[in-house]
């Protein structure tokens, strides 16, 4: 959506002619992270690809406290800009949500969450899957990310469950029958303890620093066993 555009939405409803521009900017930015958040609330035979037309009361919550904008426009706003943003990346990358802003008012609403990479389960044949039913058992839990920019931020994982095929399905791996397959691929964040996450940029920077700390060891004149 181009401003022109958007001027336009504006100018049509009067409701929004008093929502200062950067609000309504951070409004729009926020849809982005909190899609799945979003979509958790809704039924399981919802498209994943387009937008609920209620905002869940806590989501409604969120972007009041978050965006300073009064509760009771938060759903017309939702219901004049959902199709766009999202879909339009251009509007998720529109302005980058301030990291604070979730940490204020993130939890318990809608903090930072941790998914399975999808939301279907990915047994062959599964019958909920073939039928378009995404997973809706859902566990929540809170957890420490360990990150390169911000340092420890807490989050939530959310572990989804087939209740038809018995699968447990966590951020970075799936649980069978007690058995942990990981998904294929280095995810960016790795799970690492029950309630702890690391980037692996963090932890590309743990073996920067053991590998010279080995060094310094090993070349230390008070060490002269090793020369």
């Amino acid at each position: 959506m181009d401003l022109g555009k958007l001027a336009t939405v504006i100018v049509a409803n009067p409701s929004l002619h008093t929502i200062p521009l950067d609000r309504l900017l951070l409004f729009l930015a926020s849809i982005a992270p909190l899609k799945e958040d979003i979509l958790l609330m809704q039924a399981s035979d919802h498209t994943i690809g387009s937008p609920p037309v209620i905002l869940p009361t806590s989501i409604q919550s969120f972007f009041s406290q978050a965006c300073g904008i009064p509760i009771n426009v938060i759903q017309q706003l939702w219901s004049t800009f959902k199709d766009v943003a999202w879909h339009d990346l251009a509007v998720s990358s529109l302005l980058s949500t301030p990291l604070s802003t979730f940490h204020t008012h993130g939890l318990p609403h809608a903090g930072r969450t941790l998914y399975p990479p999808d939301q279907f389960c990915s047994t062959t044949l599964c019958p909920r899957t073939l039928q378009g039913m995404w997973m809706m058992h859902a566990e929540q839990r809170q957890c420490i990310l360990y990150t390169v920019s911000d340092g420890p931020l807490p989050v939530y994982s959310i572990h989804l469950y087939c209740p038809v095929c018995d699968v447990n399905y966590h951020h970075n791996f799936k649980v069978y029958k007690g058995e942990h397959t990981y998904y294929g691929g280095v995810p960016d964040i790795i799970q690492v303890g029950e309630h702890q996450f690391v980037e692996c940029q963090v932890i590309k920077m743990w073996l920067i620093f053991v590998t010279n700390a080995t060094g310094l060891y090993y070349f230390s004149p008070i060490f002269p066993h090793f020369s």
